[in-house]
């Protein structure tokens, strides 16, 4: 590891915090001239990085994050969520790449995602204390917490995961895992109202495992997973019950309608992302087969585009404007691979011994 957090900490806290006043900051990331930066994590689950692209060149920076983390960005504002074992919120200065803090979520917290709710003001899902957390962006410090374990599985739990902000609104997913986390049959989202940081509705979404969300056309897709099952040791060969889905949940009254379903897509929809006009769609196939998907939204049904040259994308999706970047798992070779106006551009941290990319996001 090139760089630690607590000595960068250490080093930026108390000039980065003097003039961190919210979550509206410069999307410039420290280049004037417009140009796309792109974060990723890399990590081999033993230690791990926070790692930086500006256009076609990779940066320096080599922030020693924890193993299981994800990048996200909104608002010109940068923000790693340190999961189970760690289960920090840690915000980035992307003018310098250095820590403006790092804050505790609680042992066992185990975030999963990160939203604006409003201005100043973040939501948090955290997956292992079935709670909704309105932050503090300036801070990290919870403002206030939404208890939602009331609508956890039989014998198990609620598990908050996706978030997506569309208005005043904020959108959540629940996967309600029982005891022995397998996914219940009936996923549901969350409502909650970004400014009165209040749940204001709740929807069963008769799918298994919801796991992404994203916004089109007046309508919010769920990516829900499904289940599978798996045999003994050594090999842990992977059955999946075919119970995937894509399904649309129409804004304006919250009916729910199945797109398509995993027979026909011969993957479980596992991610998803809009960049206002498009929607990508990463496809789970078996373990370490996930491809991605230009997807096309029809009112009924959804069709499906696969993108070239992506074998792994485990290691997460981003998109803004006319450029979509994949974290590409690859045994053959790992790295964050970019695709502008559909054709494929720099690759990043693919260097002989660089550990793969678990998660990506471009500088919003």
């Amino acid at each position: 590891m090139k760089k630690s957090l607590l000595l960068v900490t250490l080093a930026a806290a108390v000039a980065a915090l003097s003039g961190c006043s919210d979550s509206e900051g410069s999307s410039s990331g420290g280049n004037e001239s417009g140009a796309t930066k792109i974060y990723w994590v890399a990590s081999d689950y033993t230690t791990g990085e926070l790692r930086a692209a500006v256009d076609t060149v990779e940066t320096a920076l080599a922030l020693e994050v924890y193993q299981d983390s994800k990048v996200v960005s909104f608002d010109g504002a940068v923000f790693v969520l340190e999961r189970m074992g760690a289960d920090n919120v840690v915000r980035i200065d992307p003018e310098t790449d250095e820590v403006l803090y790092q804050e505790s979520l609680g042992a066992g917290a185990n975030p999963y995602a990160l939203v604006k709710a409003d201005k100043g003001v973040g939501l948090a899902t955290l997956f292992g204390a079935d709670k909704v957390v309105f932050l503090d962006l300036a801070t990290g410090k919870a403002k206030k917490s939404v208890d939602v374990s009331r609508f956890a599985a039989d014998s198990g739990f609620a598990n908050p995961s996706a978030a997506l902000a569309v208005g005043d609104r904020i959108y959540v997913t629940l996967e309600r895992m029982d005891a022995n986390f397998a996914p219940d049959s009936n996923g549901m989202l969350l409502v909650f109202d970004g400014k009165k940081q209040t749940l204001v509705d709740s929807v069963e979404l008769h799918c298994v495992d919801p796991i992404a969300l994203a916004e089109s056309k007046g309508r919010l897709l769920v990516a829900c997973k499904g289940s599978s099952v798996y045999g003994a040791a050594p090999d842990y060969a992977e059955t999946s019950n075919n119970d995937g889905s894509l399904v649309a949940v129409d804004l304006s009254d919250m009916a729910v309608a199945e797109l398509a379903d995993e027979a026909a897509l011969k993957a479980k929809p596992s991610q998803l992302v809009s960049d206002g006009s498009n929607v990508w769609v990463g496809l789970y196939r078996s373990y370490g087969d996930e491809v991605v998907a230009k997807a096309t939204i029809g009112d009924s049904k959804a069709t499906f585009e696969t993108v070239a040259g992506v074998v792994n994308a485990f290691g997460g999706i981003d998109a803004e404007g006319d450029l979509l970047v994949v974290g590409d798992q690859d045994y053959a070779g790992s790295g964050v691979r970019t695709f502008k106006k559909g054709k494929a551009g720099a690759v990043f941290g693919d260097a002989d011994g660089d550990p793969a990319p678990i998660s990506v996001a471009i500088l919003k």
